[in-house]
């Protein structure tokens, strides 16, 4: 079996409709994405969130 992990991402909106969002650089490679990240053993997906 491959091992994998949950990841849990949120779409944040202001009053103003803006949405937030980060860009991000690693080694030769620029993205943007939403914020979020990984969960840890036992940590629920709302938590996560937070």
């Amino acid at each position: 079996m491959f091992p994998f992990n949950v990841r849990v991402y949120g779409i944040l909106i202001n009053d103003n409709n803006e949405v937030l969002i980060s860009d991000e650089k690693t080694e030769n490679v620029s993205f943007t994405k939403f914020p979020g990240g990984g969960l840890e053993y036992g940590e629920g997906l709302l938590d996560a969130l937070k």
